[in-house]
């Protein structure tokens, strides 16, 4: 019993975690020109975004469930 709990966590989080890999690399974006550069906004879920121009990234109503923010450019503010 113990070994097939395992074998199908196994199954699970190898199944699981190309899914939860691709969802992160999916966001999509919309660039707005600038006279001083791009504006980037990245759609992350709900009412999370992440803005990046001129170098800079702030974060809007960031939420742990609908990004990893690990993995995103670190914020010059979070609002």
């Amino acid at each position: 019993m113990r070994k097939s709990l395992l074998s199908l966590s196994l199954c699970v989080l190898a199944l699981g975690l190309p899914a939860f890999a691709l969802a992160q690399a999916a966001k999509p974006t919309d660039t707005i020109p600038t006279d001083k550069g791009n504006l980037v906004i990245t759609f992350l879920g709900h009412g999370t975004l992440m803005f990046q121009w001129n170098g800079k990234v702030v974060h809007v109503d960031p939420w742990s469930k609908q990004a990893d923010y690990a993995a995103l450019p670190k914020p010059i503010s979070s609002w």
